[in-house]
């Protein structure tokens, strides 16, 4: 009985992450500035959660783009956008990881290219005194 009770308790300890993971919220406003092959770049993601999906808005100072098969799992988020680049449509697979609550780093492929990497951090959220400052 003692040993059924110990492996109850060494598997809780193990589930528990897993299942508490479901909880993290990318819902937000992240900034990141980052070099790619493309050169500088500034990224403004607007992201949504829903249970496990993830959709939102992907803007740059060159366009703007839904984000497409948008999923999260724990702490990790993947989603595709496609961007036109020289006249051609080109895919943009990224996989996210939240390393704390204003913070995820981010892989991403450009098309065939490699892999690029980058920082986005929660944008703070505006109170009623900004809005009165203005």
């Amino acid at each position: 009985m003692a040993h059924c009770l110990i492996r109850s308790f060494a598997l809780a300890l193990v589930l528990a992450p897993r299942l508490c993971a479901g909880a993290v919220d990318f819902t937000g406003t992240w900034t990141a500035t980052f070099e790619s092959v493309l050169g500088r770049e500034h990224y403004t993601f607007e992201l949504s959660t829903r249970d496990a999906d993830l959709s939102g808005w992907i803007h740059s100072w060159t366009s703007q783009s839904p984000v497409e098969n948008g999923l999260i799992n724990g702490d990790e988020i993947y989603f595709v956008e496609f961007i036109e680049l020289d006249g051609q449509q080109i895919r943009v697979s990224y996989v996210g990881r939240r390393v704390t609550a204003n913070i995820i780093e981010f892989s991403r492929k450009l098309g065939d290219l490699e892999f690029e990497s980058l920082i986005a951090t929660r944008a703070p959220t505006p109170t009623i005194a900004d809005a009165r400052s203005r």
